[in-house]
């Protein structure tokens, strides 16, 4: 131990690198708070768009984050009574570029399509198809009526 040194004094020391670590630390702090007030303004702008979107236009903004057609949806909404069942069928045409896709077409369908009841093909009164076949595509339904909405997307009713 150094005699020179009170010993009072030896606890205070502080190291450059001690030192440099906490400049650092503060400036970290000063510029996160010099950031914090801009990033609440964006995080308020975007709260408000997406709170006073209607909640069909989210869902079809995360049908686009699959990369799906979400257009069909609406499509369907218009053509499918609210009383009314369906069943989504996929096919050859659908070309889905993520490997989850295919379990997301389902999914928002139930989702946008409300109240409408999804249901399996046996039991459903309208199809939704996204990339089916629906004419010769060795589907043994007969369709009262097929509503194409674009190459590879269209609904039809189902002749019972």
């Amino acid at each position: 131990m150094d005699a020179s040194v009170p010993r009072e004094a030896l606890g205070k020391r502080i190291s450059v690198t001690q030192g440099l670590t906490a400049l650092l630390a503060a400036a970290a702090v000063g510029a996160g708070l010099w950031a914090l007030p801009g990033r609440f303004g964006t995080v308020n702008r975007e709260a408000k768009f997406w709170g006073g979107t209607p909640v069909h236009l989210r869902l079809l903004q995360e049908a686009a984050g699959f990369e799906l057609r979400a257009g069909i949806y609406p499509f369907a909404a218009q053509i499918i009574p609210p009383t009314a069942t369906y069943a989504v069928i996929t096919g050859p045409q659908a070309h889905f570029k993520r490997a989850n896709a295919a379990d997301a077409v389902a999914g928002f369908g139930q989702l946008y399509l409300l109240p409408r009841m999804p249901t399996d093909l046996a039991h459903a009164q309208y199809v939704i198809s996204y990339g089916a076949l629906l004419r010769y595509g060795g589907l043994d339904i007969h369709f009262s009526h097929i509503w194409n909405f674009k190459p590879g997307l269209a609904v039809a009713e189902i002749a019972r």
